[in-house]
């Protein structure tokens, strides 16, 4: 940001600071970066913890997720969704309503999933009729995802069905997601993008 400049929401701003000792000596030069929210006190603000955790907001909200590896539940009418920093997940998504109708649409940015809202720092969208019940990893972990050294797996589900890979790609944003899809032959299907840099 240059100087003067207005930080809004969500802005990580990073900056460098000098730590003298008591005699005024400089030591060594580090950097800090700090995410830019409102007013915690905010009804419209929803923040998470330094955890993981998840967060259902209502419409309007904006949710700042922070640290861990974090389950967003789905609302079109966000005004702003940050995952923050770990593996974080967009669930609750309807399979043709809302996902089938955005991957159709084809889509340049996750930003086009909301109403006028905006998202950034999310590397997994879950879509399906029961993608809204994954509310810990523990439920993504019986649907077959798992957090295996700090990147998202695809095995198989509590009943032994696999996760495929349909081969196709997405650019949003700034970069690739994958489309997987588990069949269950019914109700409970479940179709992901997923970041292509964050899958292990």
């Amino acid at each position: 940001m240059l100087p003067g400049g207005v930080c809004n929401p969500g802005d990580d701003l990073s900056f460098k600071y000098q730590v003298v000792d008591d005699q005024g000596a400089p030591s060594n030069t580090a950097e800090m970066t700090v995410m830019i929210v409102t007013d915690p006190t905010d009804p419209n603000l929803l923040l998470g913890t330094s955890g993981d955790d998840y967060l259902a907001g209502q419409a309007g909200e904006s949710i700042y997720a922070g640290a861990g590896n974090d389950i967003i539940l789905f609302n079109k009418d966000y005004a702003h969704v940050d995952g923050g920093s770990g593996l974080d997940f967009l669930t609750g998504l309807q399979p043709g309503s809302t996902f089938g109708a955005f991957i159709n649409s084809n889509p340049n940015s996750l930003d086009e999933l909301f109403t006028n809202g905006s998202v950034k720092n999310i590397n997994c969208i879950i879509a399906g009729l029961t993608s809204g019940q994954l509310t810990s990893l523990t439920d993504l972990a019986n649907v077959g995802i798992d957090i295996v050294n700090d990147k998202i797996a695809f095995g198989t589900d509590q009943f032994g069905t696999s996760w495929t890979n349909t081969g196709n790609t997405y650019s949003l944003d700034s970069g690739d997601y994958v489309y997987m899809h588990l069949s269950t032959g019914g109700a409970g299907d479940l179709h992901v993008l997923v970041h292509v840099d964050t899958m292990a």
